[in-house]
């Protein structure tokens, strides 16, 4: 016999629904400690080859790039003053290291590579955040950590150059607009300023940021709204026979569209205005950024796009056909509308670098990394994609150990392999580096006098083939450079396509170190009294007799003039 408590009553124990106390899932622990060990790895691999990588052959833009930002750094005015051919935010960021360490050029530089490095992590942040976006987060620790582990971007994750800010800028402004896809209307135009605002800021360091702009078409043009499911609105109205549903449909589409499109261009034009409003170029920046390219793609020789991919090394032809494959897998990997949109995106940001061989001239290898993180990107999606179509008991952790293993193989890559070769120590850049660092300097080698701590006049901080292709810097203007200027320095070849310049140069100063085929021109003979080489007047040192060649003899003559 139960005896009945009094009170209310209360119903059995099988029908109450108490608030269950869950501990934080297993699996977002493990991947916050998977997400702090890939930052660790990516952070640590950029440092090291910042620190232990400092006296490599860089790019020749690097050594252009450091004069431009010293000059800036230093009072001179990009356009009027220095030759500048790109839009002015860059050369405005790179000055300001130099400007704060005006007393330390060292300490300039340090600090200078340090924000290419900067941009480097933003990069992987952006290749990281698109790839997680639309496959998951370990598709984005994939991505992370094969981004770092390309050489090529390792050697210019700290080399002075625009193309890995591009590149993160213009990363940043796709993932973004793929954000703003999959969040509530609300926080959607917050997504789609920032997406604009981060391609102005793309398009303001170089102009082969219009790479992106295909990608983010792709994230505005299909976006759509996301419903709660097993709501009337989850059903796709485009599956109803219903025409008015088709027409409520498409117009919904297009004020959301519209509405995207406004966000986007504000974010654009307000960052370009409020960027062109600060730093003020002056009238010369249209004809150096937009007249000057125009003028060097009318040289345009034939496309080569095998060999553009091979000079970023023998690995980066292999890469691009495995992107190839894997973009394949990625898009045909079944998804739903968001996450294929979000990988037809990654795969156009990835497969531009065919038609920018095509479209740009010219092309080098600096240029390469404003792809490869796409490429490893795609990879990752698609190694992603097909690990999920693994039915293992265990793929949590099986995935776990594949990216910790992923991150042992990026750090031991980073200590055990050299990303590029070291310059021979000669007696020429001995000589350069003794030379007092007040000299202003003409050259066609900016990277060694920088690395000197000497400074080019202003006006010629940028010598490279492309300028002197264009006929954007005449004899005319090397004279009055060289006029100016303390010493000229010879190195590359390049100031040689304008000869009338070099023999003005060989007559008017007075002292020629020669060694090989660097020539040094300096007015005080005492400046390199001690080089290892020749010294002398240009017409001495240059002077090089013609061997003596014997007269011929008589046939049937011998060396007395006798007969045999």
């Amino acid at each position: 016999m139960k005896l009945a408590l009094p009170g209310r009553l209360r119903p059995p124990l099988s029908r109450l629904r108490l608030p269950r106390l869950r501990p934080p899932r297993l699996r977002t622990v493990v991947d916050l400690s998977l997400w702090g060990v890939v930052a660790a790895v990516v952070f640590f691999t950029f440092r090291h080859r910042l620190l232990h990588s400092p006296g490599q052959v860089l790019d020749n833009d690097d050594g252009i790039y450091w004069q431009t930002a010293l000059a800036v750094a230093d009072g001179h005015k990009p356009y009027s003053e220095v030759f500048h051919a790109q839009p002015p935010l860059f050369a405005w960021l790179l000055a300001q290291p130099f400007h704060w360490h005006a007393d330390d050029l060292a300490a300039g530089e340090l600090a200078g590579r340090w924000l290419m490095v900067g941009f480097a992590l933003l990069l992987v942040v952006a290749v990281a955040g698109i790839a997680a976006t639309v496959r998951g987060p370990r598709a984005g620790m994939l991505a992370a950590l094969g981004v770092a582990a390309v050489p090529l971007i390792q050697l210019f994750s700290y080399q002075f150059g625009a193309d890995v800010p591009t590149a993160a800028l213009g990363g940043m402004a796709l993932l973004c607009a793929l954000r703003a896809r999959i969040c509530s209307r609300r926080w959607a135009r917050w997504w789609w300023l920032g997406a604009g605002a981060m391609l102005a800021l793309a398009v303001l360091v170089k102009l082969m940021a219009i790479v992106f702009v295909p990608p983010l078409l792709v994230a505005w043009l299909v976006s759509r709204p996301l419903h709660r499911p097993g709501t009337e609105q989850a059903q796709s109205p485009w599956r109803q026979d219903n025409p008015r549903r088709w027409r409520a449909a498409a117009l919904a589409w297009l004020r959301r569209t519209a509405a995207a499109g406004a966000w986007l261009g504000l974010g654009f034009a307000a960052t370009v205005a409020g960027v062109l409003v600060w730093l003020s170029p002056p009238k010369q920046a249209w004809d150096q950024v937009f007249g000057f390219h125009v003028a060097a793609a009318e040289h345009r020789p034939a496309p080569d796009l095998v060999g553009f991919v091979t000079s970023g090394g023998p690995y980066a032809m292999p890469l691009l056909v495995a992107t190839g494959v894997a973009a394949l897998v990625a898009v045909c990997w079944p998804a739903g509308v968001v996450r294929r949109t979000g990988v037809v995106a990654l795969v156009l940001w990835a497969g531009a670098v065919v038609p920018f061989e095509y479209l740009h001239h010219p092309t080098f290898k600096h240029h390469l990394p404003m792809f490869m993180g796409a490429w490893a990107a795609v990879l990752a999606v698609a190694v992603a994609s097909l690990w999920s179509g693994l039915r293992l008991r265990r793929l949590g952790a099986v995935t776990a150990a594949v990216v910790l293993a992923g991150a042992w193989a990026c750090v031991w890559q980073a200590r055990n392999r050299e990303i590029g070769p070291y310059p021979t120590p000669t007696a020429v850049e001995a000589c350069v580096r003794r030379l007092p660092h007040d000299l202003r300097v003409v050259t066609d080698d900016q990277e060694m006098i920088s690395r000197a701590g000497l400074r080019t006049v202003p006006w010629l901080a940028d010598t490279s083939h492309v300028r002197l292709d264009s006929g954007r810097l005449s004899d005319a203007e090397v004279i009055a450079a060289a006029k100016a200027a303390d010493a000229v320095f010879l190195s590359t070849g390049r100031l040689k396509k304008r000869p009338d310049a070099v023999t003005w140069i060989r007559e008017h100063y007075p002292v020629l170190y020669r060694s090989g085929k660097y020539e040094l021109y300096v007015r005080d003979r005492e400046l390199v009294a001690w080089c290892v080489g020749k010294v002398g007047a240009p017409a001495q040192v240059l002077f090089e007799p013609k061997p003596q060649v014997p007269a011929p003899t008589a046939p049937g003559a011998g060396a007395d003039g006798a007969g045999t």
